[in-house]
């Protein structure tokens, strides 16, 4: 589960009940038994969110056509990559205020939402402990042999009458248990007339007939999960109001007069002097009771059964109401070109598990080499996008997304080669690696002067790649979307928060995007998605450009990718340095392998360490792909 899965869950939930309260009300008129049974299916719904959330799709409800959405940028803050094994941190980011402890809400949100279900189920096993005790030490109520067998057959209960106890631990009627209740009475049951008995067993019988103990449980859990939201709690004390409400109908369906009911009620009421336990079903609870005697004495109420086939209907359109609730994400989906209809996250199965094994065994030895916070790897198809491995360590998610760093320049020198704004020969003066926004500066890991596009990027220059960028303005965010990253619909790429799109730093896109991303310059221009759906995405001369530029990174003398060579194997990546939690970074590679007969896309990402993409990621890339060239 997510970080932000309990503030999710609770807000799904609290859909679910929010609905349900309001068709109680709708029914007012209805029996008591409908409206429990509405509650309780809420309930219950709300209980398995978690296993109805892992077995639907998610619709992303914020997901629009990227072209009709403004997007927030972030500050930029940049990650400049030095060629390796040089790695340089003071001067790796653009000079602005940059906190240095990062407070952990998510862990503190996850951690608090933990702590409150283990004291609320606490409570629960504490209670369930304590009502089973009471009906364990209690004695075999003898008189209420011939009135229990007449009160069973009364509600058409099949089978022996259920177990009545008497006992000095309580002063009023209670069923105990879920799986076999037993009804527990006080001592002075003993001195009960017979219509007496005859009332209170048909009112706890009704209770063990419809199971409401299962009901009480599932309502007692369903707060522990949801126990910060207090629609929760409101749906659990109404169950109980009706709950009550539906046993008394019983009573009256089976022949009792409802004044001398209420007579009999009141009195047992008067005597409840002590408290009952939560896991247990109390006859007498002093809350709205007054409003349960006027309902008694009401004769225009309606007091029938909810019925099999009623009962059903709701549970089915309960169900279906927290199946919709469960896959509506507000996390946007990945924005397609031109507004195109979008779908949810691909799976992330391994279809090979030799290279399974080999890229979890790589990114056991990186965590541990690098004390990692987490780790991603994933090997795709080049030609289909088929995932071929997908391996996770620690709190790495190849699904979530974040900055992903330089590893998103080549589509930035993509969209100019193909708006026509530069060319394979184009260069550029990086102005020695500095170059300033205001009174923002955006800098280079080393200094650079003019050079030509291959240089660029093998070099990772912000610098030059910004200046790249700056012609292309909104085209810039038009070319990102159509390699399917969520790309803002307007992008001004002569401030700072621009080039951090071009750069990678003021956008965001999960680990498996970016590598999808990379099966475009694999194979001449095609975008193959891990869902197998495939389309062009740009021109076969822009995709060998790029492709002969990432080949630079790789095996020029400065390129910052040397160290994921292979022997014998050419390779073509791109590193990616990105700011991460504490001070600390996310590096990453991603390269295409042959580079000259591309057959493979690998990203390694390697989260919370101190060093960047070419000499953390690029090394883990290297010792994967060599296993999955040489299959």
């Amino acid at each position: 589960m997510t970080i932000l899965s309990p503030i999710l869950l609770i807000a799904r939930g609290a859909l679910v009940l929010a609905l349900a309260l309001v068709a109680i009300r709708l029914v007012r008129r209805a029996p008591a038994a409908l409206r429990y049974t509405i509650l309780a299916a809420a309930l219950a719904a709300v209980l398995t969110l978690p296993l109805i959330e892992a077995l639907v799709p998610v619709w992303h409800a914020g997901a629009m056509p990227a072209g009709t959405i403004e997007v927030a940028l972030p500050p930029a803050q940049p990650v400049a990559e030095a060629a390796a094994p040089a790695i340089a941190h003071a001067a790796s980011v653009a000079r602005e205020p940059a906190s240095s402890f990062a407070v952990p809400w998510r862990a503190i949100i996850g951690g608090l939402w933990v702590a409150g279900i283990a004291a609320m189920l606490l409570r629960v096993g504490v209670g369930a402990l304590r009502a089973r005790r009471i009906a364990r030490r209690g004695l075999v109520a003898d008189r209420a042999g011939p009135h229990a067998a007449v009160a069973w057959r009364a509600l058409d209960g099949r089978g022996a009458s259920p177990r009545v106890v008497v006992s000095g631990e309580v002063d009023a009627p209670i069923v105990v248990g879920a799986i076999a209740p037993t009804v527990v009475v006080p001592y002075a049951a003993l001195a009960w007339s017979a219509e007496r008995w005859r009332v209170v067993l048909l009112h706890e019988f009704a209770h063990v007939r419809r199971r409401d103990g299962v009901g009480n449980l599932v309502a007692q859990l369903a707060c522990c999960l949801h126990w910060a939201d207090p629609l929760a709690w409101l749906a659990a004390r109404r169950l109980r109001e009706e709950r009550e409400l539906a046993a008394d109908d019983a009573v009256l369906r089976g022949g009792a007069r409802a004044s001398s009911y209420a007579e009999h009620l009141v009195a047992i009421a008067t005597g409840a002097a002590h408290g009952t336990p939560a896991a247990a079903l109390a006859m007498a609870e002093p809350r709205r009771f007054e409003a349960r005697v006027a309902a008694l004495l009401d004769g225009d109420r309606s007091r029938g059964p909810a019925g099999a086939r009623r009962a059903v209907a709701v549970a089915g359109a309960v169900a279906l109401v927290a199946a919709v609730a469960a896959c509506v994400s507000p996390e946007s989906a990945p924005a397609h070109a031109g507004g195109a209809t979008t779908r949810g996250a691909p799976p992330v199965a391994a279809k090979d598990p030799a290279l399974q094994a080999a890229a979890e065994d790589e990114l056991d030895h990186a965590m541990t080499a690098h004390h990692a916070s987490g780790a991603i790897a994933i090997v795709l198809d080049a030609k289909t996008g088929a995932v071929l491995a997908a391996a996770t360590r620690g709190d790495g998610d190849a699904r979530a997304a974040r900055p992903p760093g330089s590893t998103m320049k080549p589509f930035t020198f993509a969209a100019a080669l193909e708006a026509g704004v530069a060319d394979a020969t184009t260069r550029i003066d990086c102005e020695n690696g500095t170059r300033s926004y205001g009174d923002k500066t955006l800098e280079d890991a080393s200094p650079h002067g003019t050079l030509d596009l291959g240089g660029i990027l093998a070099v990772s220059s912000n610098v030059c790649t910004a200046k790249l960028a700056e012609p292309l303005g909104d085209r810039l965010g038009e070319a990102l979307r159509r390699y399917h990253f969520a790309a803002p619909a307007h992008v001004d790429t002569r401030s700072i928060e621009g080039a951090s799109i071009a750069l990678g730093a003021g956008i965001q896109a999960s680990a498996l995007e970016v590598a999808a991303g990379y099966t475009a310059f694999a194979d001449g221009g095609v975008y193959h998605a891990p869902d197998g759906i495939s389309e062009r995405v740009m021109p076969a001369a822009t995709a060998r450009a790029v492709m002969t530029m990432l080949d630079r990174v790789v095996n020029d003398a400065d390129g910052t990718g040397q160290a994921a060579r292979i022997d014998g194997i050419r390779v073509a990546g791109k590193t990616g340095t990105a700011q991460s939690r504490g001070g600390r970074y996310y590096a990453s590679f991603v390269g295409i392998v042959p580079a000259d007969a591309p057959r493979f896309v690998v990203l390694v990402g390697v989260d919370g360490v101190t060093g960047a993409g070419g000499t953390v990621a690029a090394p883990v890339f290297a010792k994967i792909a060599s296993r999955a060239a040489h299959k």
